[in-house]
């Protein structure tokens, strides 16, 4: 038996997340008919984490068991040839029967990502969150500040995800604009593990100190108080992208 990890991107605008789902077409699903078809058999694939309804990903990444001996370079091309057009496998490996994608994971990185106009991009309004009026950059870079490090994030997690423990670590959390017009802003954090819209909500919160209406030291100040009802904002999925995700050796 041979255990393989898949890296794969996806467009998520159409789907209902990266999950398997009774009413809605998941990515799962998908990549699992597609897989089936090429190896020969029922598979299951385990995914590092879940991506919500509208999210996208640059690297997800996924493991299955299989005792095909097609090689690697076959079932990335074969398996590509049964999936749509927004869903590719980039990668894959053969890897230890203890690897697990989710369990094994060392780190994962989201990136979320906006412009600001007051009419919507016709290239970017599907894969761009879009604000309107100015953002205070360098206030939200002072704010992101208060979030690196460990920390319990219960004020930046949406309720239902039955986690026994709040405290993550974020070891980075890095903004830029790109200073063209329409003007572009990206956020990039990784930690070593992300709760229910963690990002999204550290997105929206970081957007209100941007727009003036928190300041850094409330972010602070709604980082210690460990209470969601001070941080009731959600970003649109659509802004959203799973970047990458690092094992160990």
């Amino acid at each position: 038996m041979r255990r393989i990890l898949l890296t794969i991107q996806y467009n998520g605008a159409g789907y209902r997340g990266w999950q398997r789902q009774k009413n809605g077409v998941s990515i799962q699903a998908v990549i699992e008919d597609a897989l089936n078809k090429i190896v020969g058999h029922k598979t299951v694939i385990h995914g590092s984490g879940r991506t919500d309804t509208g999210v996208h990903a640059y690297g997800q990444t996924a493991h299955f068991d299989t005792e095909s001996k097609l090689p690697l370079y076959k079932i990335i091309g074969g398996v590509n040839a049964f999936l749509p057009s927004d869903i590719r496998i980039l990668n894959a490996e053969d890897v230890d029967g203890d690897f697990h994608a989710r369990y094994s994971t060392r780190s994962k990185t989201y990136v979320y990502k906006m412009y600001v106009s007051e009419v919507d991009d016709v290239f970017l309004c599907s894969y761009v969150h879009r604000l309107r009026g100015q953002l205070d950059v360098e206030s939200m870079k002072a704010a992101a500040k208060h979030l690196v490090g460990r920390h319990h994030f219960d004020s930046f997690m949406t309720a239902g995800s039955g986690v026994q423990t709040t405290d993550r670590t974020i070891s980075k959390l890095e903004i830029k604009e790109n200073g063209g017009i329409p003007k572009q802003i990206t956020i990039t954090i990784t930690a070593d593990g992300f709760l229910y819209n963690m990002v999204r909500i550290i997105t929206a919160v970081l957007i209100k100190v941007g727009q003036g209406k928190l300041t850094p030291d409330d972010v602070l100040r709604i980082l210690k108080a460990r209470d969601r009802s001070l941080a009731p904002w959600v970003a649109p999925a659509c802004g959203l992208y799973l970047e990458s995700v690092e094992y160990g050796n």
